[in-house]
Protein backbone atom coordinates (compact mmCIF):
# COMPACT_ATOMS: atom_id res chain seq x y z
CA UNK A 1 0.00 0.00 0.00
CA UNK A 2 2.71 2.57 0.32
CA UNK A 3 3.78 2.73 -3.61
CA UNK A 4 0.74 3.04 -5.80
CA UNK A 5 -1.11 5.44 -5.91
CA UNK A 6 -4.54 4.22 -7.57
CA UNK A 7 -5.23 0.63 -6.21
CA UNK A 8 -6.92 -2.24 -8.45
CA UNK A 9 -9.38 -4.97 -6.42
CA UNK A 10 -8.69 -8.53 -7.04
CA UNK A 11 -12.04 -9.84 -9.29
CA UNK A 12 -14.33 -11.73 -8.71
CA UNK A 13 -13.14 -11.99 -4.95
CA UNK A 14 -13.45 -8.56 -3.28
CA UNK A 15 -9.63 -7.68 -1.56
CA UNK A 16 -10.61 -7.17 2.49
CA UNK A 17 -7.86 -5.51 4.52
CA UNK A 18 -5.63 -4.08 1.85
CA UNK A 19 -8.12 -2.60 0.22
CA UNK A 20 -9.19 -0.72 3.25
CA UNK A 21 -4.98 -0.16 4.14
CA UNK A 22 -5.31 1.69 1.15
CA UNK A 23 -8.25 3.36 0.92
CA UNK A 24 -7.46 4.98 4.33
CA UNK A 25 -4.47 6.18 3.31
CA UNK A 26 -6.61 7.87 0.81
CA UNK A 27 -5.83 5.74 -2.53
CA UNK A 28 -8.44 5.29 -4.89
CA UNK A 29 -9.23 2.31 -5.39
CA UNK A 30 -11.31 0.72 -8.46
CA UNK A 31 -13.43 -2.55 -8.34
CA UNK A 32 -14.99 -4.27 -11.02
CA UNK A 33 -18.58 -4.99 -10.44
CA UNK A 34 -19.93 -8.90 -9.57
CA UNK A 35 -23.13 -9.21 -8.78
CA UNK A 36 -22.40 -11.75 -6.48
CA UNK A 37 -20.91 -8.88 -3.69
CA UNK A 38 -23.46 -5.82 -4.21
CA UNK A 39 -23.75 -5.85 -0.51
CA UNK A 40 -19.96 -5.05 -0.44
CA UNK A 41 -19.90 -2.49 -2.59
CA UNK A 42 -21.56 -0.13 -0.16
CA UNK A 43 -17.69 -0.23 1.28
CA UNK A 44 -16.46 1.26 -2.31
CA UNK A 45 -16.43 4.60 -4.12
CA UNK A 46 -19.43 4.10 -6.32
CA UNK A 47 -17.53 6.39 -9.37
CA UNK A 48 -14.73 3.80 -9.27
CA UNK A 49 -16.45 0.65 -9.54
CA UNK A 50 -16.67 -0.49 -13.18
CA UNK A 51 -18.62 -2.85 -15.24
CA UNK A 52 -16.16 -4.39 -17.54
CA UNK A 53 -12.08 -4.30 -18.18
CA UNK A 54 -12.59 -1.81 -20.88
CA UNK A 55 -14.35 1.06 -17.74
CA UNK A 56 -11.26 0.36 -15.54
CA UNK A 57 -8.90 1.27 -18.43
CA UNK A 58 -10.94 4.87 -18.53
CA UNK A 59 -10.89 5.34 -14.70
CA UNK A 60 -7.34 4.35 -14.30
CA UNK A 61 -6.97 6.94 -17.08
CA UNK A 62 -9.24 9.19 -15.85
CA UNK A 63 -7.52 9.00 -12.30
CA UNK A 64 -4.35 9.74 -13.77
CA UNK A 65 -5.06 12.96 -15.95
CA UNK A 66 -7.97 14.78 -14.20
CA UNK A 67 -6.32 15.95 -10.47
CA UNK A 68 -9.25 17.59 -9.23
CA UNK A 69 -10.96 13.92 -9.67
CA UNK A 70 -8.42 12.05 -8.17
CA UNK A 71 -8.15 14.28 -4.96
CA UNK A 72 -12.24 14.00 -4.69
CA UNK A 73 -11.82 9.63 -4.97
CA UNK A 74 -9.16 10.37 -2.54
CA UNK A 75 -11.09 12.43 0.28
CA UNK A 76 -14.20 9.90 -0.38
CA UNK A 77 -12.09 6.75 0.21
CA UNK A 78 -10.65 8.03 3.93
CA UNK A 79 -14.33 9.16 4.53
CA UNK A 80 -16.12 5.97 3.84
CA UNK A 81 -12.87 3.88 5.76
CA UNK A 82 -13.61 6.55 8.72
CA UNK A 83 -17.48 6.27 8.39
CA UNK A 84 -17.01 2.50 8.62
CA UNK A 85 -14.91 1.91 11.23
CA UNK A 86 -16.43 -1.36 12.70
CA UNK A 87 -13.39 -3.96 13.76
CA UNK A 88 -16.21 -6.38 14.05
CA UNK A 89 -17.86 -5.79 10.29
CA UNK A 90 -14.85 -5.62 8.45
CA UNK A 91 -13.23 -8.92 10.18
CA UNK A 92 -16.98 -10.17 8.96
CA UNK A 93 -16.93 -8.83 5.59
CA UNK A 94 -12.73 -10.34 5.74
CA UNK A 95 -13.61 -14.05 6.75
CA UNK A 96 -17.25 -13.98 4.39
CA UNK A 97 -14.79 -13.63 1.49
CA UNK A 98 -12.48 -16.20 2.71
CA UNK A 99 -15.06 -18.63 2.96
CA UNK A 100 -16.11 -18.47 -0.70
CA UNK A 101 -12.31 -18.70 -2.05
CA UNK A 102 -11.94 -22.79 -2.77
CA UNK A 103 -7.87 -22.59 -1.57
CA UNK A 104 -7.98 -20.84 2.10
CA UNK A 105 -11.02 -23.59 2.14
CA UNK A 106 -8.56 -26.33 1.69
CA UNK A 107 -5.81 -24.85 3.71
CA UNK A 108 -7.93 -24.85 6.50
CA UNK A 109 -8.75 -28.31 6.19
CA UNK A 110 -5.41 -29.63 6.00
CA UNK A 111 -4.89 -27.88 9.25
CA UNK A 112 -7.57 -29.64 11.31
Amino acid sequence: GNLSDIGLETFPLLSGASVVELMAKGRPVITMRNPNHDKELKYRIKDLVCRNKNDVIETINLLINDKKFYQECSKKSKELVIANQRPNDLIGSIEKALSKNRFYKRELCEKN
